[in-house]
């Protein structure tokens, strides 16, 4: 059964070979799609391929300008190795795809093509990692002041004399092949958002420049130690059916791609990148079947070293109709190596640097500045910040009233400038006290002290922050000629909830949830009149010393079966009032 399968397809100018092991893989123009073809021509959900029994067959999805196989247009279709999907086959500018059947899965059994008995094979010559990396950081001018010659990647090879070279293959001229490859690799890196396709085009661009030899990447766990062959040069890698014997492949004459687990393992524990044959014997790679017996002359390993670390490894083999691989396909692969190590680098910081400032975005719109630093700036916080979490907090309701009788003298657009005016207004008291603007609610706002930045006085300035916001719009009314006479109603309950965002995949939003923000609400509606601040008997609890308040009669709240008794905020002790 074929368990997953090759795809290759058009992608920012290049061929993209991507693998596939779901049982649906949707195409078309939305980036909800698992392939995403930038396309007029095509549907947003144009067509998908899906898991037929023991195949693949692809749909049409009914799309605006249809899909061909071979050239026929289909509406339903099985898939056979080496079809060509068009879609849009009647557009000025059709799709074109390709599928390919991939006998072995990347995530589950990639790790078959990993053995511990590849033969006897020979360190020819390696690089040294860790040197090379350091001596590519010392500038040129600095060693040429020193009387140090300018370190290449041919200075540090070590081990006995190549004899696997072609004639002038020392020689350490860099060609134009080679310029393009590290162009290209370099554009590569510098544009790739996605891990997965920057190391499939790497791969394929180390294919075509080493013509007739086989590739792959492999990614590496430093924790785990394990190794997994993840992405494969697609022009000429095969892999060898479980049932066939070694050497052989099931309907192909081309041999299998194996790889010697214990040449990656040493490359790794050395940091050496390593041109390894089968000619002589080698005590570190000693096993029982020969790399010579199955074609192979000479294999090419180089880690993905970057910073000290081992990220992954590249493994170019080359069987006997490619030609030998030498020294200089060995210097070639080790610099593209520390490229791509690096380019993995980048690619996660740019990553993170996308995530933090699209949490920067998101925690401005709810917090002060202040309190967006201090939570950016907070250990070993990241994306996570906003997942829910239970926090102690003061939840404050503030509710306007006056617009019903603006609106019958004013228009919508004066309605709505002024209430913006004084929501302006009002999050600027908020902010002033590290609060977090949890939403505007009609002519109402919520706010929350206490999360997500922890704030042990949080009952304090939710209550000075109602004092403050009572004092704003008294002062907003006075600012205006026509004083339209707006006041406002706040109630205020402090208690243990569930803050965080919340919401359905499609919308999501931070407010906090719990019994404490029902009871708030209450407060404010139910008991608060124009002009009060009313607090609930747990804010009161936490500054009844501070503030001058009035005991109210106890309720009972909506929705709730026990009486409490509110409280009215006065004004501060030191004689402020509301």
């Amino acid at each position: 059964m074929a368990e997953n399968f090759l795809l290759v397809y058009p992608h920012a100018g290049q061929q993209l070979t991507r693998q596939f092991d779901q049982a649906r893989v949707l195409i078309g123009r939305s980036v909800l799609c698992d392939v995403v073809i930038d396309s007029a021509e095509l549907s947003r959900k144009h067509a998908e391929i899906l898991r037929d029994g023991d195949g693949w067959s692809l749909h049409d999805l009914d799309s605006r300008n249809g899909s061909a196989v071979n050239g026929t247009r289909v509406a339903l279709q099985r898939l056979e190795h080496g079809d060509r999907i068009m879609l849009a086959p009647q557009a000025d500018e059709p799709v074109l795809m390709e599928f390919r059947m991939q006998s072995q899965p990347t995530a589950k059994h990639s790790q078959g093509m990993l053995r511990d008995d590849l033969g006897r094979t020979s360190v020819v010559a390696s690089i040294d990692l860790r040197e090379l990396a350091q001596s590519l950081t010392v500038s040129r001018r600095a060693k040429l002041a020193a009387g140090t010659p300018h370190v290449v990647a041919s200075d540090v090879i070590s081990g006995r004399p190549v004899q696997i070279d072609a004639p002038g293959q020392n020689d350490s001229r860099l060609h134009l092949p080679v310029l393009s490859l590290f162009k290209s690799a370099g554009e590569v890196l510098a544009a790739s958002e996605n891990l997965d396709d920057m190391l499939q085009q790497v791969v394929n661009l180390i294919v075509h420049h080493l013509s007739g030899r086989r590739g792959v990447i492999c990614l590496y766990d430093a924790e785990t130690g394990e190794i997994e062959p993840r992405y494969f040069g697609h022009e000429t890698v095969s892999v060898a059916s479980p049932s066939s014997p070694v050497g052989q492949e099931s309907g192909s004459s081309t041999q299998p791609f194996l790889v010697s687990r214990s040449i990656l393992q040493e490359a790794i524990r050395v940091r050496r990148a390593m041109l390894v044959a089968s000619t002589v014997d080698d005590p570190r790679f000693d096993s029982a079947l020969s790399v010579h017996q199955m074609g192979i002359h000479a294999a090419v390993c180089v880690p993905l070293y970057h910073d000290g670390s081992v990220k992954g490894l590249i493994y170019v083999d080359s069987q006997s109709m490619a030609g030998p691989l030498g020294s200089r396909d060995l210097e070639v692969l080790t610099v593209l190596g520390l490229m791509v190590a690096s380019g993995i680098t980048q690619l996660s910081l740019r990553h993170d640097v996308a995530r933090e400032r699209t949490m920067r975005s998101r925690l401005a719109r709810y917090n002060s500045p202040q309190v967006v630093d201090q939570i950016m700036h907070s250990a070993q916080r990241h994306e996570d910040e906003m997942l829910a979490g239970e926090y102690e907090v003061s939840i404050l309701f503030a509710d306007i009233t006056g617009f019903m009788s603006m609106s019958e003298n004013w228009t919508a657009a004066e309605v709505v400038q002024v209430l913006n005016l004084v929501f302006e207004r009002l999050t600027a008291t908020v902010f002033e006290r590290d609060g977090t603007l949890d939403k505007y609610i009609g002519d109402a706002v919520m706010a929350v002290f206490g999360a997500p930045l922890r704030q042990a006085d949080h009952a304090v300035r939710a209550v000075t922050t109602a004092l403050e916001m009572q004092r704003t719009l008294d002062e907003f009314n006075r600012s205006r000629p026509d004083n339209p006479g707006l006041q406002m109603r706040i109630g205020i309950n402090s208690g243990r909830v569930i803050a965080g965002d919340i919401g359905s995949p499609l919308r999501k939003a931070y407010t906090v949830i719990g019994d404490p923000v029902n009871v708030a609400s209450r407060l404010e509606t139910s008991i608060a009149k124009p002009g009060q601040i009313i607090i609930g008997p747990a804010t009161f609890a936490q500054v009844s010393d501070k503030f001058a308040c009035e005991p109210l009669p106890e309720v009972t709240l909506r929705g709730k079966r026990q009486t409490i008794r509110p409280y009215r905020v006065i004004g501060r002790e030191d004689g402020g009032s509301t």
